[in-house]
């Protein structure tokens, strides 16, 4: 393994791990109804805004898989890291549209956002630091660590390549990781905007001249009836028949065959699907098992999408009544 495909790597070792999925289901039972600032009762109707209910759960579980037991509860490491994705995230669109493509590598130096992504991935480093030095130690003394999750995955892996790992160092690497599975849109009218480099012409004629700015129409994909035949349609289970005769490991949720674009496509698709996968179900199953939801009037429709720039979002100011179905 290089440091070039480490991400790659990782994703892939981390759903080969049963312990992680284990560890990740007690959390949703756990967490789904244990946020002290939720106010979720079990007598009665209680109403929340379920984005920031759902991207707090999801951020912890995932965290479980990538920093393990000491740090997935850490409200620290969690501020930081979603930090550190907002000025990633920010500091990606304001580089390129203010700079040079030569002049890029100052913006660390005089760009908020820049600097923000430095400023955020040093307090991971921090964080990390003790629990990195407390596991060494433990591997000095000769104590097995029986731990599966990013960091003891990272340290194993330097040491395989004769390296020894640094705060610093896992730092990037986890940073890195949690970027690979930010929650991708799933609701974009249009996705990737991408602008042409070189003129192209296609075979059938089309000709895109440089610097001609390109999005994929998502939304459109999906009402596409050569790809899902009656699509307007909802079929719960529409992609399990797909499957049903044919290859087992196509049109799953995470799956990327050109029938979805809401994890990417080819090299641009998304490293974290998998695992992102792995923990949006087992939050939904649960909740969707153990919860009672409504609206908060009677006969209420779906609000209407929220445009944002190119994307089309949910109204996420709208509250949800929910209810926990106490266990029996």
């Amino acid at each position: 393994m290089t440091e070039d495909n480490m991400l790659d790597d990782f994703f892939a070792h981390s759903l080969a791990m049963l312990p992680y999925l284990e560890d990740m289901a007690r959390m949703v039972v756990d967490l789904s109804h244990r946020f002290p600032h939720m106010n979720i009762v079990e007598i009665d109707w209680t109403p929340i805004y379920p984005y920031p209910f759902l991207l707090q759960l999801f951020t912890r579980i995932s965290a479980r898989v990538l920093v393990g037991p000491e740090l997935c509860h850490n409200d620290e490491w969690l501020g930081a890291t979603q930090q550190y994705v907002s000025s990633f995230l920010k500091a990606v669109s304001s580089v390129r549209a203010r700079y040079h493509s030569l002049l890029g590598w100052t913006a660390k130096c005089i760009n908020a956002d820049a600097k923000g992504v430095y400023k955020h991935r040093q307090r991971a480093a921090d964080i990390l630091r003790p629990v990195l030095q407390a596991r060494m130690d433990a591997e000095a003394q000769g104590i097995e660590a029986g731990l599966e999750d990013g960091i003891q995955w990272l340290m194993d892996a330097y040491r395989a390549n004769g390296k020894r790992p640094t705060a610093e160092q896992l730092a990037l690497d986890e940073t890195g990781f949690i970027c690979g599975i930010h929650p991708q849109q799933l609701s974009h009218p249009a996705l990737y905007p991408r602008m042409a480099a070189v003129p192209w012409t296609f075979s059938y004629g089309l000709h895109i001249p440089a610097g001609t700015q390109v999005s994929f129409p998502n939304r459109q994909l999906n009402l596409g009836q050569d790809i899902h035949p009656d699509a307007t349609t909802f079929d719960a289970k529409c992609f399990f028949r797909r499957r049903e005769g044919a290859d087992a490991d196509k049109f799953h949720f995470a799956s990327v065959p050109g029938h979805s674009l809401n994890f990417g496509a080819g090299f641009h698709a998304c490293p974290g699907r998998f695992l992102a996968k792995e923990a949006i179900k087992l939050i939904f199953v649960h909740m969707l098992t153990h919860s009672g939801f409504k609206y908060s009037e009677e006969g209420q429709q779906r609000p209407v999408d929220k445009p944002d720039n190119l994307q089309m979002l949910p109204n996420f100011a709208t509250p949800i009544m929910f209810i926990e179905i106490p266990l029996k």
